[in-house]
């Protein structure tokens, strides 16, 4: 069967819900205003309107109000992410699985907040996010599965309970910088970065030193006394 387009979303999720496939994949945006669905492959693209105006998987949901995807795991294709700017609860609660455990990013001013909030991760691999300029309130918070998790070549405007409440046992930055002053970083960022975790270990590896500066900053001002994490930094 080849790809199928649909204009209208519940014609989508009513083709996602009819799915006897346990797996599907995400491949990104599509050309078309349209939403494509390849039922034999389980493969998925959304409309780039659609995503930049914000679309959670989450929220989609057939005649009875049940999310199509609850019951599916999500392969991620790294390079899906590439050319929108909005992924805003995108993958919010669902079960997840990274193709080879890298996301890669133009670099562009990205709307991650809440991307993988409450995720549960599948993978055999520590995930690896490879540039954006991103907005990243929330973006891991409360997700299960993934212990490692390492940014590289990544600029941010926010880090407000990137890792809070989450599985994330270690952050490393490599080669990151702030995607804006140091004082709209500090006036985006409103709450500690990794808040009621199990983070243990912060690297800083080769990054900007006003970006280290920025963050140890927000360490000492939101974190707790008997935090006890240990904090690399490597030049």
């Amino acid at each position: 069967m080849t790809t199928e387009r649909y204009g209208n979303i519940n014609q989508f999720c009513k083709a996602v819900s009819e799915s006897e496939l346990d797996e599907l994949r995400f491949m990104g945006r599509t050309d078309y205003g349209n939403f494509e669905f390849d039922s034999d492959r389980g493969t998925f693209s959304l409309p780039a309107n659609k995503i930049l105006s914000s679309v959670c998987l989450n929220g989609m949901v057939d005649a009875n109000g049940r999310s199509v995807f609850s019951d599916k795991t999500i392969w991620i294709d790294g390079d899906a992410q590439r050319g929108c700017f909005n992924y805003k609860g995108m993958f919010s609660q669902m079960t997840v699985q990274i193709v080879g455990g890298v996301i890669r990013c133009d670099s562009l001013d990205i709307d991650t907040s809440f991307m993988f909030n409450g995720t549960n991760f599948v993978s055999e691999y520590p995930l690896r996010i490879v540039r954006g300029r991103l907005g990243a309130r929330e973006m891991f918070r409360g997700c299960i599965g993934q212990k490692e998790l390492s940014f590289e070549l990544t600029s941010f405007h926010d880090i407000t309970r990137m890792v809070a409440d989450s599985s994330i046992t270690e952050l490393s930055f490599r080669f990151c910088s702030l995607a804006c002053s140091k004082h709209e970083f500090e006036t985006n960022t409103k709450s500690c970065m990794y808040k009621n975790g199990k983070l243990e270990t912060i690297n800083f590896i080769s990054c900007d030193s006003r970006f280290i500066e920025a963050m140890i900053e927000h360490i000492n001002k939101y974190g707790e006394n008997d935090d006890n994490i240990i904090i690399n930094i490597v030049d």
